[in-house]
């Protein structure tokens, strides 16, 4: 969620053909909170708290859609990496349920 909040952040910068570039600034909030709240997420697997698995899980899954639509528009190497991390977490988090 990072990177995509970072790569928002350049082609805000850089792209000359931005039509609103409020709505862009609007995406960067959006990605920026994503990203405190995915933090806040890994310092409570970081405690061993239970309660943090089912959301996590949920984003993640999330954020495995959001990959499919980054590759169909084209961004290949964003939409692997947020394919690859949101993968890797949904297994980590599955993996250490209790019994």
């Amino acid at each position: 969620m990072l990177s995509l909040d970072l790569y928002l952040i350049v082609q805000n910068f850089i792209a000359d053909n931005v039509d609103d570039r409020h709505a862009l600034f609007g995406e960067i909030i959006y990605a920026t909170a994503g990203a405190a709240v995915l933090g806040l997420l890994a310092f409570g697997f970081y405690k061993n708290k239970t309660a943090q698995r089912g959301p996590t899980i949920l984003l993640n899954l999330i954020f495995l859609g959001v990959s499919t639509y980054m590759f169909s528009e084209g961004l290949v190497l964003l939409g692997l990496v947020t394919f690859l991390v949101s993968a890797t977490t949904v297994a980590a988090a599955v993996s250490v349920i209790p019994e």
